[in-house]
């Protein structure tokens, strides 16, 4: 699948990104259901967190997508497609 023009980079945000819309909260939860190592998984969700489109909880540190990825999504989707 990997060309040269592929970024891994892209896929495991992806994967993250996939991984918390399928329900995955926990850090151990989204390291395991994407594959990533926990290192990676933590830096990929630490960027998006600072970018605002993951939230963390402040108990039992819980990962969710914010409605930022909602509001990007609806902006792709023609008026009157619903």
């Amino acid at each position: 699948m990997a060309g040269r023009t592929y970024l891994e980079l892209v896929e495991r945000v992806v994967f993250v990104l996939e991984a918390l819309g399928a329900g995955a909260t926990t850090l151990g939860e989204i390291a395991a259901r994407t594959g990533l190592p926990k290192s990676t998984t933590c830096r990929v969700l630490y960027t998006l967190r600072e970018l605002g489109w993951v939230e963390q909880s402040m108990r039992g540190g819980r990962y969710r997508l914010t409605g930022r990825m909602l509001s990007v999504a609806r902006q792709g989707v023609p008026a009157g497609a619903d």
